[in-house]
Parts: structure tokens; C-alpha cells; sequence
């Protein structure tokens, strides 16, 4: 049953992507991730600033291991 328990994740990571790429690669992130994640029942929210990314996911705990 552990493999249907919800686990929430917070993570930030900092941008190596040149500023004039960014919106391009925040949409190569989410284009990725769609499928992903709804083959694995994950969801969640990407927040950009200026120097960081931060990122919200949630699922099933044995996707978001």
C-alpha cells in the first residue's frame, strides 16, 4: 500500500540558462514534464525568478522518490 501513500516535494535549483533562452527552455521543462507526469499521477507548479527556479510536486510517494 506504500506505493499509494501522497508525498509533496519542494525544491530550488539555480539557473545556468542565459536570460534571452529562458522562456524557451521554461517551455521545454513544461512540455517534458507534462506527459511525465501524468503517467506517473504527478502534479504540481514550476515558479521562475530571476536566478532560480522553485518547483512544488506531488504524487503517488514511489514517483516522487
Amino acid at each position: 500500500m506504500t506505493s499509494d501513500l501522497v508525498t509533496s516535494l519542494i525544491y530550488v535549483s539555480r539557473k545556468t540558462v542565459p536570460a534571452p533562452k529562458k522562456a524557451e527552455v521554461i517551455n521545454d521543462i513544461l512540455m517534458a514534464s507534462q506527459e511525465r507526469n501524468k503517467f506517473l499521477r504527478v502534479t504540481g507548479a514550476l515558479f521562475s525568478a530571476s536566478s532560480t527556479f522553485a518547483q512544488f510536486i506531488e504524487g503517488p510517494r514511489l514517483a516522487i522518490d
